[in-house]
């Protein structure tokens, strides 16, 4: 599960039953080392975990089995990581016994549909005021809580743990109006909505 190194041929073909792997997004979209956190960021409404078998490529080998989930508007990737594991979990368990029983399924992914989920990096969590609210949403919900969004206000860099698009207009990243009731809330103009 999460193995991210690619097995030489003679290594895939070794074992009785072949080689699996548990990979956290219905295949073949986001294959690579962020599928949770880039499925969040690029607003998908749903995910969920595919069970695979291994191949000389990234991601590439027959799926066996996949269970979907939604990707709630209020979830993080760390609530997306604990459902993953929660149902990678399980679907894992029953899909070994389905090999074992020599009746699991054999499916080759349809490479056209693909898509690469490379690893998140600190500029990816740099919020950019510039895009839509909603965008900026699914971004911070993405890198949240590690590696983390973060703007900067007043040459000061402030963690973003979290934010809620609203109606406002104005110059995208001026701060717009600050809470006076002690909850912390900053309303900051984005490229559309605040």
């Amino acid at each position: 599960v999460a193995y991210g190194k690619i097995l030489p041929e003679n290594v895939l073909r070794f074992p009785k039953y072949g080689c699996i792997n548990l990979h956290v997004s219905c295949l073949p979209k986001y294959r690579g080392a962020a599928p949770m956190q880039r499925a969040i960021m690029e607003g998908e409404s749903e995910t969920g975990v595919t069970v695979m078998y291994m191949a000389e490529g990234l991601d590439t080998g027959d799926i066996i089995s996949v269970e979907k989930f939604p990707i709630l508007p209020e979830d993080d990737f760390e609530a997306i990581h604990d459902r993953s594991a929660e149902v990678g979990g399980r679907l894992l368990s029953e899909t070994i016994e389905k090999i074992y029983l020599g009746c699991a399924d054999r499916i080759k992914q349809d490479d056209s549909l693909a898509c690469y989920a490379k690893k998140v990096e600190k500029e990816d969590c740099r919020i950019d005021f510039t895009l839509p609210a909603t965008r900026l949403d699914c971004i911070i919900r993405g890198v949240t809580p590690i590696p983390g969004a973060f703007a900067y206000l007043g040459g000061k860099m402030l963690k973003i743990n979290k934010a809620t698009p609203v109606k406002g207009s104005g110059t995208p990243g001026k701060v717009i109006d600050i809470s006076d009731k002690g909850d912390g809330y900053i309303t900051v103009a984005c490229g559309e909505g605040a």
